[in-house]
């Protein structure tokens, strides 16, 4: 007959097996903390614009924990640029020309440029709807109830239209912004 084992002993078996993960469960920490790592970095650099920090949590790190760690800052800061945020931009390009400062970078900031610039040329023609002040100021001059409701129904269609015209230009920005992450 086999042995019976108690409660207690089935117990800590199971408990040992649970702590313990297999190589591939520990790699996959490893990348999420790295990942993290440079998350945070690339975050601390957007909101500071102080490229120190980034500098020296690169700089801390070797071989393939700084590959990870600046695949992960370059997600980040990739994500960061926005259609018409000129400011983010700007940040990017800085961080992009410390972190991969090489001709593909280069010449991919430059185009993002070029979109940036196409699209606020398309924006600038585009009229956007009334905002609050442009109703109280239609009130005033005695334009009121469904006539401002008319105009900012207009006004409303065309900024469907602007979106319209944004996709395109969103489109382009997503295929730049994965060029810069890889």
């Amino acid at each position: 007959m086999g042995e019976l084992k108690s409660a207690w002993e089935i117990a800590m078996e199971k408990a040992s097996t649970v702590g313990s993960l297999s190589p591939e469960e520990l790699y996959q920490q490893k990348m999420v903390r790295f990942q993290q790592i440079g998350n945070g970095l690339a975050l601390n650099y957007l909101n500071t614009s102080d490229l120190r920090p980034l500098e020296e949590g690169l700089r801390k790190l070797e071989g393939e924990e700084r590959a990870l760690v600046s695949r992960s800052v370059a997600k980040t800061l990739a994500e960061a640029i926005q259609l018409g945020d000129r400011a983010a931009l700007e940040k990017v390009m800085v961080a992009f020309r410390y972190l991969k400062n090489d001709e593909e970078v280069n010449k991919t900031i430059a185009l993002i440029e070029d979109v940036f610039e196409e699209f606020e040329l398309v924006q600038q023609k585009k009229p956007t709807s009334l905002d609050h002040g442009t109703s109280e100021e239609l009130s005033k001059k005695g334009i009121s109830g469904n006539a401002i409701r008319a105009i900012d129904s207009t006004h409303s269609h065309q900024q469907h239209d602007l979106e319209d015209v944004m996709k395109p230009y969103e489109e382009k920005l997503a295929k730049l912004r994965q060029q810069l992450e890889n």
